[in-house]
């Protein structure tokens, strides 16, 4: 995605499964994670599983990095977050 000022954003929806350490994944969550349909992150104290929504840009040597998990945030929500943050500049 690329806004008016030249600036290049990265938008991105993905499932994640967050697990405990000691978790054994199942064939599912294998498959899924082969596919790319989930990705498993360990060291939750219990098992959950939450979209993910990012919003990442790069602009005048800085990075930044919007995150939403569970609040199904639209391409569109998010980048009207990310010009309120562009505008404190």
């Amino acid at each position: 995605i690329s806004n008016s000022d030249g600036v290049n954003f990265n938008y991105y929806e993905q499932t994640y499964k967050f697990v405990p350490e000691n978790y054994e994944l199942t064939e599912a969550d294998r498959k899924a994670q082969e596919e790319g349909t989930l990705a498993i992150s360990i060291g939750a104290p219990e098992v959950s599983v939450e979209q993910v929504q990012g919003l990442s840009w790069y602009e005048e040597g800085l990075a930044y990095m919007l995150m939403g998990n569970d609040h199904n945030f639209s391409v569109e929500q998010m980048m009207e977050m990310a010009e309120v943050i562009r505008q404190q500049d």
